[in-house]
């Protein structure tokens, strides 16, 4: 078999609508086209052919065309166009064009896109969530279901789109007069009580049954780690403001051990593939879920960067991690690097 291709499928962020605050770079839930070279350039330091296909419109004239990809696996680091439905749009392609892809199915893309649908489920396998429900007008606030104070967020959104400090409200009128406003821009909004804690994170690499790298990571915005009243917004995340770091010299190794177990069984409830991201907030006595991300970025600066660094690993280790559990659920040939 000739060597493996790999093609990058992502639709960038600097093609959509910025949603950032404050910041001289554009901010929203889709990848960077600097994320994109990132990718394509580590793994063609590896020797291997690396290029980047495109996004959802690229994909689409593959399918009318009837194209056929030999010995090509494409990385999916699209979160789609605009459409309620987009996360799943690339896999759902994939599976069209009947090529292997990096990534989880459409279906699980299409679940951890709806938060309150993702809790619901999670719920029912014992994975502790915030109280909430979901409301689509101003008829179906209830003031009195949930005690205060509460956050208020979009529920078909990513990377906190909607989100601010001023969606935690500690009263009835002022929740009011603030699903009003979201209401505005948003079909559907979440809302919760609010958990005071810990932000934290939770990388892996591998597969249901076994999982190769676990990574927990904690969150801090101007040296407070434990948030009694904050949150992790829009602005905190586009203006690059908070900190993350691994949480083994903040967190117990019993806390440490219930997250990586939490998500275990997220990971394979939810039918993850390859690699993922779970969000948590955790309390002095409990964990809470709090959203998934199937695809979460892979650049210098994000979770895969931190851990990279703080083990003082080669980046392409864990990118090869990646590709290599995608290639084995295919029964393709893996690609033997053991970079340091």
């Amino acid at each position: 078999m000739d060597k493996i291709k790999v093609a990058i499928v992502a639709d960038v962020r600097e093609d959509f609508k910025n949603e950032g605050f404050g910041t001289n770079h554009i901010y929203n839930d889709h990848t960077s086209k600097a994320s994109v070279h990132y990718l394509k350039n580590k793994l063609i330091s590896l020797g291997l052919e690396c290029y980047f296909f495109g996004g959802i419109h690229a994909l689409i004239d593959a399918y009318k065309s009837k194209k056929e990809f030999p010995n090509t696996i494409f990385f999916n680091l699209s979160d789609g166009l605009t459409q309620k439905s987009r996360k799943g749009q690339a896999a759902f392609l994939f599976e069209l064009l009947n090529v292997p892809y990096v990534g989880s199915e459409a279906i699980t893309y299409l679940l951890t896109a709806n938060k309150i649908y993702t809790k619901r489920f999670l719920l029912s396998n014992n994975v502790l969530c915030s109280k909430g429900y979901l409301v689509r007008s101003l008829d179906e606030f209830k003031p009195d279901e949930l005690e205060y104070p509460i956050i208020l967020k979009p529920n078909n959104e990513g990377s906190s789109i909607g989100i601010s400090q001023d969606n935690i409200v500690y009263n009835k009128q002022d929740a009011h007069n603030l699903l009003f406003k979201l209401l505005e821009q948003f079909k559907e909004i979440l809302i919760e009580e609010f958990i005071k804690g810990y932000e934290i994170s939770n990388f892996l690499i591998g597969q249901k049954k076994e999982i190769d790298v676990s990574e927990v990571i904690i969150t801090s915005l101007n040296g407070k780690y434990y948030f009694d009243q904050e949150l992790m917004g829009i602005q905190e995340k586009s203006s690059r403001k908070r900190k993350l770091e691994l949480a083994d010299e903040k967190l117990t190794p019993e806390q440490i051990d219930l997250i990586k177990s939490t998500s275990q069984i997220i990971f394979k409830e939810l039918d993850i593939f390859d690699y993922a991201r779970f969000d948590y907030r955790l309390t002095d006595r409990s964990l809470y879920f709090i959203e998934a991300s199937p695809n979460p970025v892979l650049s210098e600066t994000s979770e895969l960067g931190l851990i990279s660094a703080s083990h003082s690993i080669n980046t392409n280790t864990y990118l090869i991690k990646i590709l290599n559990t995608a290639l084995k659920r295919y029964s393709l040939p893996i690609i033997d690097f053991n970079y340091k």
